[in-house]
């Protein structure tokens, strides 16, 4: 412990008593006190938490009742989000570096603020658009900054996605148990809401977007305990969905889903949990007609299946937006510059004082200058989302495709209902992309755009190249011109070089100094990611900065490194951190689990393995045969859980065998699971086997090479070797199957007699 952390903690020894001893005459204030410890706690941690839970207080009311005063919640929530970005510029001032905040989003959302400000004193309805440009500047801006914050580190991205996802179901819940207690009332016709003041578009968007989160986990997620989560919480955030009856978030949902698939299901792993996906559906669809009324229904519903511009149940299927989107963009025609000023579209249309769609509201009340800022946002938040995603890979490339499903939902979400005030999603998504292609493409130019229109300008003014005339004095005047070269960007005084995203054993950690004459030594740093506790692993006193580090010395977890040099002179320069690299020194835990020793096989033996890993995750298993267990001869290797293989003992000598499996992690570590031993016996098959005519005192063995002999679609295949699976328990030592199975295997297998 460092000299500094003692004296706060002796400092907190002293004054911790006397801070708390009001708290032992108003239990309230004690409540309130652990209230605020935990939230500036959470709140130092990462500014996800007041991202992810941003819906709790929402779920809490709708449990207890809205019994807090009006606005409460909103200054709690703000006040929190404001709180952890303090603390982050505070925690590591590199969080928002400056050309973070000189790019497009950033800069136009600030001016479409500006804007708004500037046009309140135009507007008909100053109270509506000053409580318009409050919002605005407290949620949609915190937002935006939120997000690239979060966006840069992938751990943060998973810990918003995994607290939205908890809260959300917990708010899908609450619906759940008011509909099973019949409590649950219609806030307005056909539209259920989590208490009357909440209204239904925020249970119906909160739902939607838990439902995209769900699914996003169920196909990309590799630990198996999210994705049976995921799996659970579907059902329970469908009915919520439907029951809201909210149309605007189906079709933003429907957008959102198709962009996920699209850029998910190149992965074959994730096309195969398809099949868990319709799963979870079809439970939905088998209880929400049990549990949510069959109005809510109709009227979720409506957009996908009404006709003739009316819904199911016979009413306007635009709900009036076709009459708001007329006038607005009439107000756009007569106001094309300027616009009606901030809240001023409220003066048009009393009853719906926005036209529930943000291009139409920033046309009608900013002009043509407000409607190319906000579509200036959602477009560079769509292009560095894709960006990002084209220059990534592996967990990168599948948090790259969420953030673009999750922005289109938003932005397709926003032109049915809402104004900038609840569409707060949209500079959410933009800032989460803006992050993560500051996480993947830090370097790239496209990022930096505005030293890219600094040097075109400069190209611009001074020509492409700059020509210097010499006269040379030859026998033969002449005159040359030589090209002076293109000032090269200033290198960082250190560079960490990245040593790689999960680290074992003895590795070399490299630096790169601009100035290696005058650098006297260099120092490689480690700490437990996002806590900036350094502690020294390594240095080099002379070029090249490199050195070997036992990354046994410290413990299994994710750590950011740094490289600090010093000078002849006494000063340091400090390198960039290489942010959540993963040390991993425990090998995998591995077990084969089929066959099980002292078993007889023969022909294709299934072989299943089961392992885990707590650090890196498990890479690749692996199954091994051996006669006298000291060599060993390796059947297969998978790397796609269920860890399974079959293998082919007809070209082994029947005798005694023994089996195991092994198991590597992405660090590279490698265990052996322990063998088991078995005896391998073919004396059925041979050389001149005469095919199967018959089904009737055919063995296990004997249809398995019918399978392998035979030409079938995978699908075909895959459900008879299903069966003879299912068999194996029944069949005799001979592998003969009982005669009351012969009903099915006729029934299977006949019409595969004909064609061998």
């Amino acid at each position: 412990m460092t000299a500094r952390a003692r004296i706060g903690l002796g400092g907190a020894a002293l004054i911790g008593p006397l801070v708390a001893f009001p708290t032992l005459l108003r239990p309230q204030l004690a409540i309130g006190l652990c209230l605020v410890v935990a939230v500036t706690v959470l709140a130092y941690r990462s500014v996800a938490y007041p991202l992810g839970l941003w819906a709790l207080p929402g779920v809490i009311l709708g449990l207890a009742g809205n019994a807090v005063p009006s606005g409460t919640t909103e200054y709690f929530l703000v006040g929190w989000l404001g709180l952890s970005l303090l603390l982050a510029l505070l925690r590591d001032e590199h969080v928002l570096p400056v050309r973070v905040l000189l790019t497009p989003p950033v800069l136009m959302t600030l001016a479409l603020a500006v804007l708004m400000l500037a046009r309140l004193g135009s507007s008909a309805d100053q109270k509506y658009g000053s409580y318009k440009l409050q919002i605005f500047l407290a949620e949609s801006v915190m937002f935006l900054v939120g997000g690239v914050v979060v966006g840069r580190v992938r751990r943060h991205v998973n810990l918003w996605l995994g607290l939205s996802l908890a809260t959300l179901a917990l708010g899908s819940l609450v619906i759940l148990r008011k509909l099973l207690a019949g409590e649950a009332t219609d806030v307005l016709p056909g539209r259920l809401a989590l208490y009357a003041e909440a209204g239904p578009i925020a249970l119906a968007r909160g739902a939607a977007t838990g439902l995209l989160l769900a699914i996003f986990v169920l196909l990309a997620a590799r630990r198996a305990w999210p994705r049976t989560a995921a799996l659970a919480v579907i059902p329970i955030l469908a009915v919520a969905f439907i029951g809201a009856g909210s149309r605007g978030p189906v079709v933003g949902l429907a957008a959102g889903l198709l962009i996920l698939l699209v850029l998910t299901l190149g992965d074959r792993v994730s096309r195969r949990r398809l099949l868990l996906l319709g799963a979870a559906l079809l439970v939905s669809a088998v209880i929400i007609p049990q549990l949510v009324p069959g109005q809510n229904i109709s009227r979720s519903l409506s957009v996908l299946v009404g006709q003739n511009g009316e819904d199911v149940g016979g009413g306007d299927l635009s709900n009036g937006r076709y009459q708001l989107w007329s006038k607005a963009w009439h107000a756009f025609g007569d106001h094309p510059l300027l616009g009606l000023g901030t809240g001023g579209f409220a003066s048009v249309s009393p009853e719906g004082i926005y036209p529930h769609n943000i291009f139409l509201e920033a046309a009608a009340e900013y002009g043509i200058l407000g409607l190319f800022l906000v579509a200036g946002v959602i477009g560079f938040g769509f292009f560095y989302a894709g960006r990002a995603w084209a220059l990534s890979r592996d967990r990168d490339r599948d948090q790259a495709a969420l953030v673009l499903a999750f922005l289109g939902a938003a932005v397709v979400n926003a032109q049915f209902s809402g104004d900038f005030t609840n569409n707060t999603a949209v500079w959410l998504g933009a800032g989460l992309a803006l992050g993560l292609l500051q996480r993947v493409a830090a370097s790239q130019e496209e990022y930096q755009p505005l030293r890219r229109f600094l040097r075109r300008s400069v190209v611009l003014a001074n020509g492409p190249q700059a020509e210097i005339p010499v006269l040379v004095a030859n026998e033969r005047p002449a005159v040359h011109f030589a090209v002076a070269p293109r000032p090269r960007t200033p290198q960082a005084a250190i560079v960490l070089e990245d040593p790689g995203e999960y680290l074992a054993g003895t590795i070399t950690l490299r630096a790169h100094v601009r100035d290696p004459g005058r650098t006297t030594g260099v120092a490689f740093h480690a700490a437990a990611a996002g806590t900036f506790e350094w502690r020294q692993v390594g240095s080099a006193a002379r070029a090249p900065f490199e050195t070997g580090v036992a990354t046994e010395q410290l413990a299994d977890g994710v750590y950011d490194l740094r490289a600090v040099a010093q000078d002849v002179g006494g000063g340091m320069d400090v390198s960039r951190i290489v942010h959540e690299r993963c040390v991993d020194n425990t090998a995998p835990v591995v077990q084969l689990e089929e066959p099980t020793s002292g078993l007889t096989v023969g022909g294709i033996v299934r072989l299943r393995a089961v392992a885990t890993d707590a650090g890196s995750g498990v890479a690749a298993v692996g199954f091994e045969w051996s006669r006298d267990g000291l060599d060993w001869a390796e059947v297969a290797t998978t790397s796609v859980t269920p860890y399974a293989c079959s293998w082919d003992t007809t070209r082994l000598v029947d005798g005694q065998y023994r089996l195991r499996a092994f198991a590597v992690d992405a660090a590279r570590n490698r265990a052996v699971g322990a063998d088991v031993a078995i005896e391998v016996w073919n004396g059925l098959f041979t050389a001149d086997e005469v095919p199967l005519t018959s089904l009737e005192g055919a063995t296990l063995w004997q249809l398995e090479r019918l399978l392998e002999r035979l030409e079938l679609t995978p699908v075909r295949r895959d459900e008879l070797e299903a069966l003879l699976y299912t068999l194996r328990p029944y069949a005799l030592t001979d592998g003969t199957i009982p005669q009351r199975f012969a009903p099915l295997l006729a029934e299977s297998f006949g019409n595969l007699l004909s064609r061998t």
